[in-house]
């Protein structure tokens, strides 16, 4: 596929078809040819870009948080185990992009069929199909590359729940860390503006350096209270 689009400092810009659809792309020439990688799609109304915004912490994001869990546990009650407010704005004082990330555990992932996919889309919650992620059920409230709201759908007490909660509970007990944290999002911040794939990518090796030190805190405290409880 050629490049028909107009080229902007190394970038393409194309305009589409009806609705005043707005596409940055990538366009990387490989001979005749060229890959165009979708940074931005975004549609409402008009032409609306998205930027990427580490924003600084806003108590109202933990009120955000409770007043969907109530629409959630009524939708999922016959088989939720636990809800848990996850991610960055689950962490007091650390700065975020305004997106209210949460989890639900539930027994098996099976479970989630279509009667409850048609109840999170009754209160807003878009399913969101990722084939490359078979171990998780991800449902978005607002417009693509731009949600509000993430609800992520995992086993209870699977590798991936533990994650998120070692990741969460490590940053809320570690403030030197969770600073150090919010100075990475605010360089990629910079860097990537109007990538957020990137701006995702960049944080995937401080989140799993993190994961790993909560790993071993975590054994070691398992350790001491199973030798508590050893001594008579």
């Amino acid at each position: 596929m050629t490049c028909e689009s107009q080229h902007l400092g190394g970038e393409c810009m194309n305009l589409e078809g009806s609705g005043f659809r707005l596409m940055f792309t990538k366009c990387i020439i490989m001979g005749n040819k060229s890959l165009h990688v979708i940074l931005l799609i975004r549609e409402l109304g008009g032409i609306d870009l998205e930027i990427v915004v580490v924003s600084e912490y806003d108590p109202e994001w933990i009120n955000e948080y409770e007043q969907e869990k109530v629409k959630i546990r009524r939708v999922l009650s016959d088989v939720l185990l636990r809800i848990e407010h996850i991610g960055s704005t689950s962490i007091p004082k650390l700065g975020s992009k305004p997106i209210i990330d949460m989890m639900v555990g539930v027994a098996d992932i099976q479970q989630v069929s279509e009667v409850y996919i048609t109840g999170l889309e009754g209160i807003g919650y878009e399913y969101v199909f990722k084939p490359d992620f078979p171990e998780r059920r991800f449902f978005r409230r607002g417009e693509w590359r731009a949600g509000t709201h993430h609800l992520h759908i995992y086993e209870y007490e699977s590798e991936n729940w533990m994650n998120n909660i070692l990741f969460r509970d490590y940053l809320k007990n570690d403030s030197s860390m969770m600073e150090e944290y919010y100075f990475l999002k605010k360089k990629l911040e910079q860097q990537h503006k109007h990538d957020r794939v990137a701006y995702t990518d960049g944080k995937s090796d401080f989140i799993g350096m993190v994961i790993e030190m909560a790993k071993k805190v975590k054994e070691r405290e398992d350790g001491q209270k199973s030798q508590q409880g050893g001594v008579e």
